[in-house]
């Protein structure tokens, strides 16, 4: 899978309008009063600022993100025994390409040693035919894409909230909240402060749900890899050794080359000699 490269340019702060999103109420161009928050000094000093933003719209967006991230990662890393998919399948071919490895490392040390078949290839050839991996379907990638921009929008808004927090407070000044007639000033900011770090703490946990959720889809690219070269080198290691007739399909079919080209992989090609040293790995 195509992991996000460049990051996306930064955005506003204030999240995109969303119908489901809760409603603010309309700025007004009437001076704020004491009332608003402001202590009355500042009353002729309350400036707009739009990094000072509606926590509860930030916050639906924030929690829209990471509702949707946690059910996602749930669903991709739950068993799919239908699709061959899940953490507990993704655990159970490492192993099974572990074991293929070893066998090929027996087949290195003794060149006197061969196998017509093996138990364990075969159950590698059924586990191929069943794998159908989520890294493979446009839709998953696309929308990993998504959310990844949205975690990090996200993430960055807080930010920039945070910041223009910290400018309010060391010059002393007024601010309007964004979409709201309320007012905060160096007297009474420290609620919507103390709010917004609760926000920013779900920006970082739905960062870490994407990385996660990336994390898995690549896990499923390199077990793909893996089980796929112990296979080839399996094959390879034995191409100029003896064999009865016929020899099983584990050993004599080219029964992977089609898997490479399914997963996406570079075409796997073997020397002409043959041999362990034949294996030309990713």
């Amino acid at each position: 899978m195509a992991q996000p490269g460049n990051q996306p340019q930064q955005q506003s702060s204030t999240p995109t309008t969303d119908p489901a999103a809760p409603a603010s109420s309309s700025s007004s161009s009437r001076p704020a009063t004491a009332q608003n928050g402001a202590s009355a000094q500042n009353i002729l000093n309350i400036y707009d600022l739009p990094e000072i933003t509606n926590l509860d719209t930030f916050e639906y967006y924030v929690d829209k993100t990471c509702s949707e991230l946690i059910t996602a990662r749930i669903y991709v890393e739950t068993q799919d025994l239908d699709r061959l998919t899940g953490t507990l399948a993704i655990r159970e071919m490492n192993q099974l390409a572990q074991d293929i490895e070893q066998i090929c490392r027996t087949l290195d040390a003794d060149e006197n040693l061969s196998y017509d078949h093996h138990p364990d290839v075969h159950l590698a050839m059924d586990k191929m035919k069943q794998f159908r991996p989520y890294f493979l379907v446009q839709q998953e990638r696309r929308q990993t894409t998504v959310w990844w921009e949205e975690s990090y929008d996200n993430f960055s808004g807080g930010l920039n909230i945070q910041l223009a927090l910290q400018q309010m407070v060391e010059k002393g000044t007024a601010y309007r909240i964004c979409d709201t007639e309320e007012v905060i000033d160096k007297d009474n900011y420290l609620e919507y402060q103390a709010r917004l770090t609760k926000i920013r703490e779900r920006t970082r946990d739905s960062q870490q749900d994407v990385y996660a959720r990336l994390g898995y889809l690549n896990s499923e690219k390199r077990v793909s890899a893996r089980l796929l070269l112990a296979c080839r080198r399996f094959k390879t290691a034995q191409r100029n050794r003896s064999s009865s007739v016929p020899v099983c399909r584990c050993r004599g079919k080219d029964w992977e080359r089609a898997f490479w080209k399914i997963f996406g992989f570079p075409a796997m090609n073997v020397s002409p000699g043959g041999g362990p040293r034949g294996f030309i790995p990713l």
